[in-house]
């Protein structure tokens, strides 16, 4: 993957997020959408904090610094998030998403591209490139969630 179709991948998500967040009626974001029994606002907690996760990972590798390694704590994390989104409005989730995902891109956009694409550039990646890392936590986790939500979506 290269910093230009990880740049593409992630708008063209993230565009996919937005369309379908803007076509839910403000009275159906807390109604469970999801399989799982999340609703709207439990996905955008969720989305957003592995978001931040991978601006974290870079943030911490550019500084050179060893960024923790989640492992199998991510059901504990995942669990925590959910709880953490219960507490919040659709609205500051809504917009620290979307500030998130720019802060994100703007990182990823300035990123030298052997940063992203050299899978030796970090050694914390363990061969893996971080242009995988941070797709897995941004536009690739659109794609795990996001069909569940559009068929909810069609339904209303």
């Amino acid at each position: 993957m290269t910093k230009e179709e990880l740049l593409q991948e992630m708008r063209a998500g993230h565009k996919r997020l937005e369309a379908l967040l803007e076509r839910i009626p403000d009275g159906r974001v807390g109604e469970p959408a999801l399989p799982n029994g999340w609703t709207v606002r439990d996905l955008l907690g969720h989305l957003t904090y592995w978001e931040q996760f991978a601006f974290d990972i870079y943030t911490q590798l550019k500084r050179g610094e060893t960024p923790d390694h989640v492992g199998d704590r991510v059901d504990e994390i995942n669990a925590l998030v959910y709880t953490e989104s219960q507490r919040r409005s659709f609205e500051d989730l809504r917009r620290e998403e979307a500030d998130t995902f720019h802060d994100l891109y703007a990182l990823v956009a300035a990123a030298p591209p052997e940063a992203l694409t050299d899978p030796n550039h970090f050694d914390w990646t363990g061969g893996y490139l971080l242009a995988e890392v941070i797709s897995d936590n941004s536009s690739g986790h659109y794609e795990e969630h996001l069909p569940e939500l559009e068929e909810w979506v069609r339904k209303i």
